[in-house]
């Protein structure tokens, strides 16, 4: 039984009702014999501290014996520093009742001193006698402490390590303590702060650099400290004529900082921004006289194909096999530069000329693509199922330009097959896709990204007739909506462009 009970006792000490029981003298023996077994202490005194019994095991703590113990007051055997909150325990314990115990940790003046985690508890005799039972704690608290040592000599190894470490790394790094006191610095910072580390190290941060203070650094270095929450930014300091990247780790000692000199990136970042500016000027331009150019072209191109047309009307029957050859070049080669002109103006259009954004059923505007291609559809006997397509915010005109070129081209560039075409679209995780799919001809694995560029073809004009600006205008439609295009194919099985939309021209 007692084994039993002295295992309950170690871990949970004595309840208060336990503490009562002895002061009442219940089971008395029986108690202080637990007590006197488990090594604990076990005293009673009068309600000023005088004491009127103590156990061996408290006798022997102290060296005292039991004669000089007697009327001695407790008081006398508490380590001074300790004094205070004695007294106010025992005090509460005299003015509770006998069911309520004042529990504290103290130092008796043993030598050598002792830590005592004691109970306090009145004793309901009508005398205010106290009791107080206690348990020696010295050589737990003696572990905690070399715990504790042993804890901060791994953490200053671990310090000194990392310190070494981050020395020489290329970017500026220095700690802060809760007070804004610097804890370290490495090289890097003190070449940009041009100072020691041993003219700064325990330095206050803001007293060191006064006029940061109201800034935008010392505003997120205080967000960064109160909220414990990492943080980056990108700051000019006057003060060093410099651009600052800053990054902010808060720990449980203060501040980590880690920033890094940005001023040659900010520098590029500049001039490239001028430099597209001025590409962006530039290309404004170029796109400008394009359009101006070739609509400015088209009237003399008119009046040479009139005159080259009167010239083989009024000479019929008078010219010979070359001259009336001559005259068909010249004809054709008008024609040729008419198609280039519309083409090259419809590409310039797209590029200079603002859109009005609108409502657009992409489904209506297929339906007036194949009107338009009807004599081409009806002519090749093509196939052409049209899906769901969605209604998006574009330029009407642009669009049914965009697919009647993609059309268009599959059914231009049809196998020996009956041309079959599928006109689809898709959800994507940002947007939407649609696609055309054919079974013409394909294009070979090469030319699958520079069929988009201007002017490139893949084909004889006698074999496919065109002036290779259409998937140049098409890209440059999807473009201006946000989007991209890009075609997969199978040389000899057909081709399938498609082009993303992302969900900002989306409506349903």
């Amino acid at each position: 039984m007692l084994n039993d009970q002295k295992t309950e006792i170690i871990y949970q000490k004595l309840s208060d009702s336990e503490l009562a029981a002895i002061s009442r003298r219940e089971y008395k023996q029986e108690y202080r014999d637990f007590v006197d077994v488990l090594g604990g202490y076990l005293v009673c005194t009068t309600a000023a501290g005088q004491i009127t019994h103590s156990n061996e095991n408290f006798e022997r703590a102290i060296t005292f014996s039991k004669e000089n113990l007697l009327g001695k007051s407790f008081y006398d055997l508490i380590n001074p520093s300790h004094a205070s909150k004695f007294f106010s325990a025992f005090e509460k314990a005299k003015r509770s009742s006998s069911e309520q115990a004042q529990k504290l940790e103290i130092k008796i003046t043993a030598n050598p001193l002792r830590a005592i985690d004691l109970a306090i508890t009145l004793v309901p005799n009508g005398k205010s006698e106290v009791l107080i039972v206690g348990w020696d704690i010295t050589e737990q608290k003696e572990n905690e402490r070399l715990g504790r040592l042993q804890l901060e000599r791994v953490k200053t190894d671990s310090q000194k390590k990392a310190f070494r470490m981050l020395a020489d790394i290329p970017d500026g790094i220095f700690l802060l303590d809760k007070e804004w006191r610097l804890l370290y610095v490495n090289r890097e910072a003190e070449r940009i702060a041009r100072k020691k580390s041993t003219e700064i190290i325990g330095q206050h941060l803001w007293k060191l650099y006064p006029e940061l203070i109201g800034t935008r650094i010392y505003s997120e270095y205080s967000l960064a400290m109160s909220s414990g929450k990492a943080s980056r930014f990108e700051d000019f300091l006057p003060e060093f004529n410099a651009w600052f990247e800053t990054n902010l780790y808060p720990s449980e000692d203060g501040l980590v900082v880690y920033f890094r000199d940005i001023s040659e990136r900010k520098k590029s970042q500049e001039e490239l921004k001028r430099y597209a500016e001025e590409l962006e000027r530039s290309n404004s331009e170029l796109e400008q006289f394009a359009y101006v150019a070739t609509h400015d072209l088209q009237e003399p191109l008119r009046m040479i194909s009139s005159f080259v047309a009167l010239l083989s009307a009024e000479n019929a029957g008078k010219l010979d096999a070359s001259s009336q050859q001559y005259i068909q070049i010249a004809q054709e080669s008008a024609d040729r530069m008419r198609t280039l002109i519309r083409d090259l103006l419809e590409y310039s259009k797209v590029s200079s000329i603002k859109p009005v954004m609108q409502e657009v059923n992409c489904a209506e505007v297929v339906a007036i693509v194949l009107l338009n291609l009807k004599q081409s559809i009806d002519q090749q006997q093509a196939k052409i199922l049209v899906k769901d397509l969605p209604v998006i915010r574009a330029s009407g005109v642009q669009l049914v330009l965009l697919f009647q070129t993609l059309i268009n081209n599959a059914i231009k560039f049809r196998s020996a097959n009956t041309p079959e075409i599928v006109v689809a679209s898709k959800a994507d995780k940002e947007g939407i896709v649609i696609s055309i799919t054919d079974n013409g001809i394909g294009i070979a694995p090469n030319y699958l990204e520079s069929i988009f560029k201007i002017f490139k073809r893949l084909h004889s004009r006698e074999t496919y007739p065109g002036t290779g600006i259409g998937l140049a205008i098409a890209k440059k439609i999807v473009e201006k909506l946000g989007g991209r295009i890009w075609v997969t194919s199978e040389e000899g099985r057909g081709s399938c462009v498609s082009f993303f939309l992302p969900d900002k021209v989306f409506v349903k």
